[in-house]
């Protein structure tokens, strides 16, 4: 009972340690990029759309190729029917089966295989092209949450570090009260901004809850398991000096880019539609071959066999039988040795009469083979041709326009973010130089406390101040950071 008892104990702590484990996992930045684009639902529908281009490009490689097909056929036939072997007319009940092969080859129809292919081709690429995309933009948009919980971490940090500077002077401004050195307002008044500050701590913190659940949801993670991220060595962003103009960033992603790119791809594939519509006006040239074969049990047949060698001798129907009730009755047929008796025509010819003709011999005498060469001419087909090459020109059309607006809707986006960058590179040096500022009258103004010279309302100014000041510096270090990420993605560049 003691082991069991153990054992228990030691399974408990077990899943305890492996808990804490799971909980203290931390994902970088390059970890949530990589889920992100493995879990996307856009990415995986960009994904299936290059998977089903390949297809489709297989599926036109292989038109090219012959089809063959092959069929049989088993069936009963009641009443006056034809003979399929004899063509004749006959009454009474005909099974009958049919063998088949046909074979089709085209050999030419405008072109329309041709340019299917190449079309097809383009479209991969440019599905190739799309999924980058789609991935691209995943990679930002988790950067940019990612970011944002570096951010709130950043930021919690400096509430819980204000928190306690305002606890530190809540201790000595006591001392000093129940010393009768200061009044007892200042201590109230303290009280109060450490009440402000742990408010601050609450916010930040679920503000930083907030940043991690949406980072969550983009990883498709679910909201109640363990989650936390590393963080990564951000440095301050130096001076706003960049490299490149957005001219010469716009020349850059327009050969890196995978929107521009794709959007190149689609247009050239229309350009292949168009041709491939065209060929409808063309005349179209294909080859056939076929084999089929028959067999009819109507097809009864006398053989003579003499010598292991056999002679066929079809019957001729003569009438039907007239039976006692004045109905119709056996059918009766004429050959060539009707007035010789079987046994007396066995015994002059040394050979014997039968009266079957078994399935595998009809086949066999009844194969029939063909070979054409087929022009079809297109001459009027309800204008389906003429409507499906306007129909290309308007797509060619609408490729051409959405390459257009996709190199200005970069071009916009480019232009945006490196007005972003200027504008954040100066918002940071000024925060930089206001939080220095203030920094240095919060030093004078907490000496002047400690020595009574000031009153407590002016040591709380002086420390929201200062505390607003660096919580609007962080921000505008990671909107400063974030924006000049978003000029080196455009310029082909490694977010972190």
């Amino acid at each position: 009972m003691k082991s069991i008892v153990l054992l228990f104990i030691g399974l408990i702590l077990a899943q305890f340690v492996n808990a804490q484990t799971v909980e203290a996992k931390k994902w970088t930045l390059l970890e949530c990029i990589e889920r992100a684009q493995k879990e996307n639902l856009d990415v995986q529908s960009s994904r299936l759309n290059l998977e089903n281009a390949g297809y489709t490009l297989d599926q036109n490689n292989w038109n090219q190729a012959p089809s063959v097909n092959a069929g049989a056929s088993y069936g009963f036939n009641w009443g006056r029917s034809i003979d399929p072997t004899t063509n004749d007319f006959r009454t009474e009940r005909i099974n009958s089966i049919g063998v088949n092969a046909n074979a089709n080859l085209l050999l030419w129809n405008g072109m329309q295989v041709r340019n299917a292919i190449s079309r097809n081709k383009l479209e991969i690429v440019a599905s190739e092209f799309e999924l980058q995309t789609a991935k691209n933009n995943i990679a930002l948009f988790v950067s940019n949450s990612f970011l944002t919980v570096v951010l709130n971490k950043e930021l919690l940090q400096n509430n819980q570090f204000q928190l306690e500077i305002a606890k530190e002077q809540l201790n000595r401004t006591e001392k000093l009260v129940n010393a009768g050195s200061l009044p007892i307002s200042n201590k109230l008044d303290l009280e109060s901004q450490v009440a402000t500050a742990e408010l601050n701590v609450i916010n930040a913190e679920n503000a930083l809850s907030l940043s991690l659940l949406n980072l969550k949801q983009l990883l498709l993670i679910p909201a109640s398991e363990p989650f936390d991220v590393e963080i990564p060595e951000v440095e301050d962003p130096g001076s706003g000096i960049f490299e490149n103009s957005p001219e010469a960033i716009y020349d850059i992603a327009t050969n890196n880019l995978p929107d521009i790119k794709a959007a190149e791809y689609r247009a050239q594939s229309a350009e292949y539609q168009q041709k491939e519509a065209r060929g409808g006006y063309y005349p179209s040239l294909s080859l056939n071959a076929g084999l089929r074969s028959n067999y009819s049990s109507a097809a009864d047949r006398e053989r003579f066999i003499s010598d292991g060698s056999s002679v066929i001798i079809p019957n001729t129907q003569l009438g039907f039988l007239r039976e006692s009730d004045g109905s119709q009755g056996a059918a009766v047929y004429e050959s060539p040795f009707s007035t010789l008796t079987t046994d007396a025509t066995s015994s002059q010819t040394g050979g014997s009469f039968e009266s079957s003709y078994p399935v595998t011999e009809q086949l066999s005498d009844n194969i029939s083979q063909n070979l054409s060469l087929n022009l079809s001419i297109p001459i009027f087909n309800n204008m389906q041709t003429r409507i499906n090459v306007q129909r290309s020109k308007i797509a060619y059309e609408r490729a051409q326009i959405t390459k257009k607006s996709t190199e200005n809707q970069v071009r916009n986006d480019i232009e945006q973010a490196y007005n972003n960058a200027i504008a954040s590179s100066k918002t940071f040096q000024a925060r930089q130089k206001q939080v220095d500022a203030l920094k240095e009258a919060f030093r004078v103004t907490e000496q002047r406390y400690n020595l009574g010279v000031v009153n407590s309302t002016d040591y709380q100014v002086a420390l929201n101040n200062l505390n607003a000041a660096e919580t609007d510096l962080v921000r505008a270090k990671y909107d400063y950071i974030f924006s000049l990420k978003v000029l080196d993605f455009y310029q082909g560049k490694d977010l972190f």
